[in-house]
């Protein structure tokens, strides 16, 4: 009997075999979709209760033989190393390319940030510099996971390089081509991506870019600081906005603008490496967007 979910053993899938399941149940490996060429495999699963087998409508995900999630049967496999591989492909289409790559819970899930590739890219607003000489670099991040945790998808990505400050930002999800998985036609997924993440960059960039140009022109105050930190956990915060834990009370102790604001709080998620998952970083920092420093832009630039 196997248990290739318990103690992380390196386990190598056969079709028929009977394995042990999260949840002390026991089934058989009815299907196989793998990538052996990545060393990643789903398991589709079926049990034996009283007679016929019937599915369990789950599958298991293993990479480099050993268990990574529990997933629906529903779920389709899409290794990371080949999604970074077309996103690599579409970047060269556009005229970008690829800064960083970060992975995080063991190589389950990535994030690949991409940048215009100076005069190569066509796209208009691929930087913005909000005060004399601080450029920030405008692009775009892809993401994937191998266990559910995520889908395929794309957001916005900023480098400012005075610092070498980068924060990814969910602004919409891309509308992606559906898979053809195994159909041997990724050529089409390719170039429909890439048109489908150029409409996605023009209509994303210009904003993006009014966005950081308005933030130096807004002060921070009380009201704001207490919104922000309803947004970004204590530890994240700036250290001119004090939240006490117990009461949540929030004071202010210097006179900064947004812009400010903005880069400090985005140093201490990005700077933090094994601190802050990319994911949970992203998710503050579009929750910081979306709920709080947006619609003060919106009545700047109005």
């Amino acid at each position: 009997m196997n248990n290739p979910v318990e103690g992380q053993m390196v386990y190598n899938p056969v079709e028929g075999e009977e394995v042990k399941l999260p949840g002390a149940v026991f089934g058989k490996v009815e299907k196989i979709e793998g990538y052996p060429q990545y060393a990643v495999a789903q398991l589709m699963l079926r049990v034996e209760k009283r007679g016929p087998k019937y599915p369990t409508g789950r599958a298991l995900v293993f990479k480099d033989g050993k268990y990574r999630a529990d997933v629906s049967e529903r779920y389709r496999l899409f290794p990371t190393e080949q999604a970074v591989s077309i996103a690599d492909d579409v970047a060269k289409q556009i005229g970008f390319k690829q800064f960083e790559y970060k992975e995080s819970k063991g190589g389950n899930v990535i994030n690949v940030t991409y940048l215009a590739n100076g005069a190569v890219s066509d796209l208009p607003h691929t930087w913005v510099e909000p005060k004399g000489g601080d450029v920030i670099n405008l692009g775009y991040s892809i993401r994937n996971s191998i266990d559910g945790t995520g889908s395929f998808g794309a957001d916005l990505f900023s480098f400012r390089k005075v610092c070498s400050n980068g924060a990814i930002v969910g602004v919409k999800k891309l509308n992606k081509a559906p898979l053809k998985r195994h159909t041997g036609k990724m050529n089409e997924f390719t170039d429909e991506l890439a048109l489908k993440l150029k409409v996605f960059l023009l209509d994303n960039l210009e904003p993006f870019a009014a966005f950081y140009k308005a933030l130096p022109t807004i002060e921070l105050n009380l009201e704001i600081a207490k919104a922000i930190s309803t947004v970004i956990p204590t530890r994240y915060l700036p250290p001119f906005i004090e939240k006490e834990r117990k009461t949540h009370n929030v004071k202010l102790t210097q006179n900064v603008d947004l812009y400010t604001t903005y880069n400090t709080i985005t140093d201490l998620l990005w700077h933090n490496p094994g601190k802050v998952e990319p994911r949970s970083a992203s998710v503050y920092m579009t929750n910081l967007h979306k709920k709080v420093l947006e619609p003060l832009v919106a009545k700047v630039v109005a």
